[in-house]
């Protein structure tokens, strides 16, 4: 049977759990993190080292699910994951294409796992693995609460009676979708570890994702703990 391309996924309820900083761990593994058509989302003050991520994606998530994304009010159904996967699932595919240029392993962010139903029925040549990024909800939390707080538009909503709630129902959808696509493999990474302990935290990455780990130097050069707290 021939090999597989991998596919590398990160997923998470909520943003604020290290997603950045792990693509550009694998991209120092060599990992192809996309860009190819429509470049990669630049750096700013919420992530001063670079978002990594091709807007296409994030375009393509907001037509399919202009309800739920990237607005967090309405979480979709599974029911309603398994439709868009079964119809839009080509669609993706020419996506994937376009920004990653059929080089892999490739690594991207999942959108809170809605890029799952569009991997499913490509799994004949797939193979995808699933990190899970999760963080304490507290310093999550007031993670988004600085960040919103710099926006005109969010400030008003950068409350922890306003974040818990959407977290938590975000976390549970991501949950459910997890049981809902057994199929995947799934590894839990806590924020915590990639920060206090990215060299370990990388090698199980990697050994678990079948690429090579970055050198030491090289992984402790990226990952710098001052931007964790910034105001």
């Amino acid at each position: 049977m021939a090999k597989k391309n991998t596919v590398i996924v990160l997923g998470s309820g909520l943003g604020r759990v290290g997603s950045s900083a792990l693509m550009g761990l694998l991209r120092l593994s060599n990992v192809n993190i996309g860009g190819r058509q429509s470049g990669l989302g630049n750096a700013s003050a919420s992530n001063p080292k670079g978002h990594f991520e091709p807007p296409a994606i994030k375009q393509f998530l907001s037509s399919v699910f202009p309800k739920s994304f990237p607005g967090l009010a309405t979480v979709p159904t599974i029911k309603q994951l398994r439709l868009c996967g079964r119809k839009h699932h080509a669609e993706f595919n020419q996506l994937l294409a376009a920004e990653f240029g059929h080089v892999y392993p490739i690594a991207l962010k999942g959108g809170r796992l809605l890029v799952l139903p569009f991997l499913q029925p490509l799994q004949a040549n797939l193979d995808v693995k699933v990190l899970m990024l999760q963080r304490e909800p507290k310093d999550q939390i007031a993670s988004i609460i600085r960040v919103w707080r710099k926006s005109a538009k969010l400030r008003k909503h950068a409350t922890v009676q306003h974040i818990a709630p959407i977290l938590s129902r975000w976390t549970t959808f991501v949950k459910s979708v997890r049981d809902a696509y057994t199929n995947f493999d799934y590894l839990d990474i806590q924020f915590n570890s990639l920060i206090d302990a990215p060299v370990p935290t990388m090698r199980k990455i990697t050994s678990f994702a079948g690429i090579t780990c970055p050198n030491h130097k090289g992984i402790m050069n990226w990952i710098d703990p001052r931007l964790v707290h910034r105001k």
